[in-house]
């Protein structure tokens, strides 16, 4: 009869740590999600943005329409852990271990080099192919290692990506591409209100300069 009653009580405790852990967690998300959304719209002064919310307290993906000349339109794409599932984010932490915030120009021109950097041991990574054509490099920025893999004539952007890397110490990873006529430069941090102010203002400055 104890242990039928101890039994209770444990799936009791169980269902108010989920119910508190689910509201707690998606204020907690969305809170961060509509945090960066603002402080992203209250720097680039789009035109015309538009989100898609993934998962509902997961994150979101934007385009921005921009008046800037160097670029046309920025893309971004937030995904946060699922703090809302108290059961799960214990995995969630060991499989994708932080916050990501992505942030992408599209500029108006094409460069004539593809460049990929990441910061070593960044998780999900590892894994992308790259192939024969691109030369694969160690990089030292600071106390930091990214690796680089890149091909065509990188020899004057590679110093910028670094003297960008150097001054952002908080970027997981960069790429440098050609998307038809124009050029993606895309960039992953792990979100911070601090983090994501010096970010957006060093990578915006690091696209114009390409």
């Amino acid at each position: 009869m104890l242990s039928r009653e101890l039994y209770f009580i444990g799936i009791v405790l169980l269902a108010g740590v989920a119910s508190l852990g689910f509201f707690w967690g998606r204020r907690k998300n969305l809170s961060m999600a509509r945090r960066i959304g603002k402080i992203t719209e209250e720097f680039l002064k789009p035109v015309d943005q538009n989100y898609v919310w993934i998962g509902g307290e997961i994150g979101y993906k934007a385009s921005y329409i921009l008046k800037d000349g160097f670029a046309g339109k920025c893309r971004t794409m937030l995904t946060l852990l699922p703090r809302q599932s108290p059961f799960w984010i214990p995995i969630s932490l060991l499989l994708t271990r932080y916050d990501r915030f992505f942030m992408s120009y599209i500029l108006e021109k094409q460069l004539p080099c593809e460049m990929h950097f990441r910061k070593k041991g960044t998780w999900g990574y590892d894994k992308k192919i790259y192939g024969d054509l691109f030369r694969k490099e160690n990089i030292a920025v600071g106390n930091v290692t990214y690796i680089m893999h890149k091909k065509g004539n990188c020899s004057k952007i590679d110093e910028k990506v670094i003297k960008f890397l150097k001054q952002n110490r908080s970027i997981k990873s960069c790429s440098i591409y050609n998307d038809g006529k124009k050029t993606v430069v895309e960039s992953m941090i792990t979100p911070k209100t601090a983090t994501v102010n010096l970010f957006l203002k060093g990578f915006s400055e690091f696209c114009k300069d390409l």
